[in-house]
């Protein structure tokens, strides 16, 4: 059984809507500033199974971008959706 320290441990996963937009990309940069936030995907109308440190050129991890939202929320389940 996890205890509170455990899960104030554990990161939020977060999934980014419009990651190529001008909030979305902010967004990106701020999540991979934060060391408890991980962004797992982003869902985008373009680039469908790229990794999105590849299209916005940021290090923002090897998040995945789907053009299909159900797509998205099943190989990456967030705990929060911007």
């Amino acid at each position: 059984m996890k205890g509170k320290n455990d899960m104030e441990k554990a990161p939020i996963k977060v999934v980014v809507a419009g990651p190529r937009g001008r909030m979305g990309s902010e967004t990106i940069h701020m999540i991979s500033e934060t060391p408890h936030l991980l962004l797992v995907g982003c869902v985008d109308n373009k680039h469908n199974g790229e990794r999105i440190s590849d299209v916005l050129g940021l290090a923002a991890g090897d998040a995945q971008i789907y053009t299909d939202i159900e797509a998205c929320f099943f190989r990456s389940p967030p705990g929060c959706i911007d």
